[in-house]
């Protein structure tokens, strides 16, 4: 039970240390958006210098907790961790590979899950991510585009160009 305590633990620091990096890289245009404006790096209230150090902390500390659990545990934390800064610097602004790389988070962490119990993945392991999580991405795109094309949202998005009003999503039930 601890194992999987800090495997959690590890990987919620990790998440955290993505989205603050995330949040460095968008300052920028969430200081243009009506509601990611008030992000504390954004608002000013956290400085980017400051936001870097934690995350670096937080991954640094991430990574360790993943490596002193289980070697393949700590694979999996780094791909992840390098899937999530390769999205932030420039796989999200591409459409339908940013949903790619937003289901395939999910799957990684299922693999985590697994490898902090130290049980064999079934190769259906990778199955309900998959397909539970790309249908649900996949509507999101569209409806932030119309949202943005509303006013409702500020456009801070490049890959939603990519993405029509109106999504197949809802018609499949997997994503090949």
């Amino acid at each position: 039970m601890a194992r999987t305590a800090i495997a959690v633990l590890a990987f919620c620091l990790l998440s955290g240390a993505v989205y603050t990096y995330n949040d460095v890289r968008d300052a920028d245009a969430d200081r243009a958006h009506p509601k990611k404006k008030l992000r504390p790096i954004a608002a000013g209230a956290l400085s980017e210098r400051q936001a870097l150090i934690a995350a670096v902390v937080l991954a640094v500390v991430a990574l360790g907790a993943c490596a002193a659990l289980d070697w393949t545990l700590a694979l999996i934390a780094s791909g992840y961790l390098v899937q999530n800064v390769a999205y932030s610097i420039w796989l999200k602004h591409i459409a339908f590979v940013d949903v790619g790389v937003i289901a395939s988070g999910f799957l990684l962490r299922v693999l985590a899950g697994a490898a902090s119990i130290a049980v064999r993945r079934h190769r259906g392991c990778s199955s309900v991510p998959r397909c539970s999580r790309v249908p649900w991405a996949r509507q999101a795109r569209p409806r932030a585009r119309v949202a943005e094309r509303n006013g409702s949202d500020g456009a801070t998005r490049a890959a939603l160009t990519g993405y029509r009003s109106r999504s197949s999503a809802s018609r499949c039930s997997c994503w090949p």
